[in-house]
């Protein structure tokens, strides 16, 4: 098993480290674009509910409104 893994990287390394050098950059410029408008909208949550905030895998187990 090691051995394979070891014969098929040495053929597909010069894929990842230098054709596709510019497909790592775009996935951290891209992974660092959603952290910081996931935070943002988590932050804006958290400062409208105040104290009562609600994690959002709770909303779903949350009782219907009456009405």
């Amino acid at each position: 098993m090691i051995q394979y893994l070891t014969r098929t990287w040495s053929k597909m390394r010069i894929y990842y480290t230098t054709v596709y050098q510019e497909i790592w950059v775009g996935l951290a410029i891209t992974a660092y674009a959603y952290y910081k408008i996931s935070y943002v909208l988590l932050n804006n949550i958290r400062k409208q509910c105040g104290p009562t905030y609600v994690h959002f895998h709770h909303l779903s187990q949350m009782p219907p409104a009456e009405g």
